[in-house]
Formats: structure tokens, C-alpha cells, sequence
């Protein structure tokens, strides 16, 4: 894969290449987009190796994402509190898909209440709209 990055005259100045799943380089390039002849080609990202063994082969950056070692006490919303992901982390995919399945019939339930009080509960953090534009 290949990226130019213009600048606000539209002249091209770096020429971006990688694999997303492996590496990316950048090089110099002139307003055409073609690598000038004496600039050297910088790696600015390499993948690190996955760790050994992992189920889900994972990264080591994943892994530090879904760990609460070293960090404050998870608030009571952060996913990583949920029982059936710690049941999936050790290992235990049916008592995991039991897990989901029970706290997926606690959001119904939850969710048939709301609906049945009609009280005008709304999400905190969205609203609906009708004809979402991502960009105008």
C-alpha cells in the first residue's frame, strides 16, 4: 500500500508504504510523488512479534488494552469487569457463552422496562437523527 501526503498546494513531499499488519515506511518524495533519488526510506512502525501460545493471537499491545494490571480500579462500566470476557481470557468458552447469554437477557430485560415505563429515558452519550451525514 502507498500514500501520499499533500501538502495544502496539493504538492506531494512524502510517500507512505507498509503492509498494515507488518511495517510502514515513509520516504522523501518530490511534488510528483516519486522518492527523490538520494532520500533514504525511515521505518517508522514495525509490528512486534505476537506472543507465544496466545488463543487468539493476540498483540502484546492488545493484551496491555484488556489488562487492569497497573491501573486503577476498572470503573463499573469498563467491559473488563464483565464475567463472561474474564471466562474467555482463561479459557472457558462454554461457561463464557453462558455468561453472555445471561447478561445479554439482563439488557433485554432492562431494555423491555424502559420501553414499558415510557418515562423518555435517552442514551447519555447519542441522540438519533434521521439522515446522518458523516461529512457536509
Amino acid at each position: 500500500t502507498h500514500r501520499h501526503h499533500p501538502q495544502p498546494d496539493g504538492a506531494k513531499r512524502v510517500k507512505l508504504s507498509g503492509k498494515w499488519s507488518q511495517y510502514a515506511d515513509a520516504v522523501r518524495c518530490g511534488p510528483d510523488g516519486v522518492p527523490l533519488p538520494d532520500a533514504e526510506s525511515k521505518r517508522l512502525w514495525t509490528c512486534t512479534p505476537k506472543p507465544a501460545g496466545d488463543y487468539y493471537s493476540f498483540t502484546a499491545f492488545a493484551h496491555r488494552l484488556n489488562s487492569s494490571e497497573g491501573v486503577r480500579a476498572p470503573l463499573p462500566s469498563d467491559s473488563r469487569r464483565r464475567p463472561d470476557r474474564a471466562k474467555l481470557a482463561a479459557g472457558e468458552m462454554v461457561s463464557a457463552g453462558g455468561e453472555k447469554v445471561r447478561l445479554e437477557e439482563i439488557q433485554r430485560a432492562e431494555r423491555k422496562e424502559r420501553d414499558r415505563r415510557a418515562d423518555g429515558w435517552m442514551p447519555r452519550w447519542f441522540k438519533k437523527v434521521d439522515d446522518a451525514k458523516l461529512f457536509e
